[in-house]
């Protein structure tokens, strides 16, 4: 799973898919991960470019950096 590294901060993973349409970014909520967008990702990515990422303590990002 590709991430980043936020400075002075955690390392955020993230996806990023999809076709050449207007992006579209799903952010979870609480005690959730990206994983629960999965059927929105399947559907959106074949005319979207689809960008999720895991908040901080969540799926695989981390606490703290």
């Amino acid at each position: 799973m590709p991430s980043i590294q936020i400075p002075s901060g955690p390392t955020i993973a993230y996806a990023d898919t999809g076709g050449e349409g207007v992006p579209i970014i799903f952010s979870h909520g609480l005690f959730m991960n990206r994983e629960m967008f999965a059927p929105q990702l399947e559907e959106f990515s074949k005319d979207h470019r689809c960008i999720v990422w895991d908040e901080r303590a969540h799926g695989e990002t981390e606490w703290a950096g």
